[in-house]
C-alpha cells in the first residue's frame, strides 16, 4: 500500500513539471498561427477540373506584410480565385488568408516555390490587382509566372459518389511577365521574336545573335535560361 502510494505521488510530481512545458509549446504554437487571418473557406462550386495550381497540400512559409514569416503551415493555391488556402493545424477548419496581408509564401514539394503578391498587372484582357505570383528568376529582371484557371463555355459530365452531373470545365494556364529595374512589369510570351521584340528597348538582341547562342524558346525552362542570357547584355 505504501509502495502503491508513493507510485502515486512520483506521477504527480512528474505531470507538475511536465504541464508548463506542455502548456509552453501550445501558446507558442497559437502564436504563430495567430498571426494568420482570414475566413472559413468553402468551395461551393463544382467544377470539371482542378482550381488549384496543385491538389495536394504542401507544407510552406508565409510572410506577411508586417515582416513576421509563419512556417511550416499546410497550404493550397487556389489559381481559380487567386486565393491562399491554410489548413489550421489543430482544428483542419479551411481558412482563405486574407490577401492583403501576406506578401509572400512558400510552397515545399519537391524543391521550393516562391509566390509574391504583385500589386497590379494584366491578366489575359483584363487588368487586375494583388495577384500572387511564381518567381521563376530573380536579378536584374525577375521572371513571374502567373499560374491562372480559366472558365471556359463547355460544359462536361463529373461523377460525384457514382452520380453523374454536368458542370463548367476550367483549365489551367500560364501567362509570364518580367519585372525591370524600375519596377514595371509586363507580360512576355513564349517563342524567340516575342522575346527579341519584347527587349529591342532595353538592351541590344538580334535574331542572329540569339540564334549563335543556340537559344530556343518554346517552353518555360528555355525562357528562364533566355532571360538569365539577356542580363548579361544589360546596361
Amino acid at each position: 500500500m505504501y509502495r502503491f502510494s508513493m507510485q502515486v505521488f512520483a506521477l504527480f510530481v512528474s505531470l507538475i513539471f511536465l504541464l508548463p512545458k506542455q502548456l509552453d509549446a501550445q501558446c507558442e504554437h497559437n502564436s504563430s498561427t495567430s498571426k494568420l487571418s482570414g475566413e472559413l473557406y468553402h468551395q461551393r462550386i463544382i467544377y470539371a477540373g482542378s482550381p488549384f495550381f496543385l491538389d495536394n497540400w504542401f507544407n510552406g512559409d508565409v510572410f506577411l506584410e508586417s515582416g513576421e514569416v509563419v512556417k511550416d503551415q499546410l497550404l493550397r493555391y487556389n489559381a481559380l480565385e487567386d486565393e491562399l488556402i491554410w489548413k489550421e493545424p489543430v482544428s483542419s477548419r479551411l481558412i482563405k488568408l486574407d490577401k492583403m496581408l501576406i506578401s509572400a509564401f512558400t510552397i515545399k514539394q519537391n524543391n521550393i516555390l516562391y509566390f509574391e503578391r504583385i500589386s497590379s498587372i494584366t491578366k489575359g484582357t483584363f487588368r487586375v490587382s494583388n495577384e500572387f505570383l511564381q518567381i521563376l528568376h530573380k536579378g536584374k529582371y525577375t521572371l513571374y509566372a502567373c499560374r491562372w484557371v480559366e472558365k471556359t463555355a463547355q460544359m462536361e459530365s463529373i461523377y460525384i459518389g457514382g452520380r453523374g452531373q454536368s458542370a463548367l470545365l476550367i483549365k489551367p494556364k500560364t501567362t509570364y511577365y518580367i519585372k525591370f529595374l524600375d519596377g514595371s512589369v509586363s507580360s512576355i510570351a513564349l517563342g524567340l521574336n516575342s522575346f527579341v521584340n519584347f527587349f529591342s528597348s532595353e538592351i541590344e538582341i538580334s535574331r542572329k545573335l540569339l540564334r549563335n547562342q543556340g537559344l530556343n524558346i518554346k517552353n518555360e525552362a528555355q525562357l528562364i535560361d533566355a532571360v538569365k542570357w539577356a542580363e548579361t547584355f544589360s546596361k
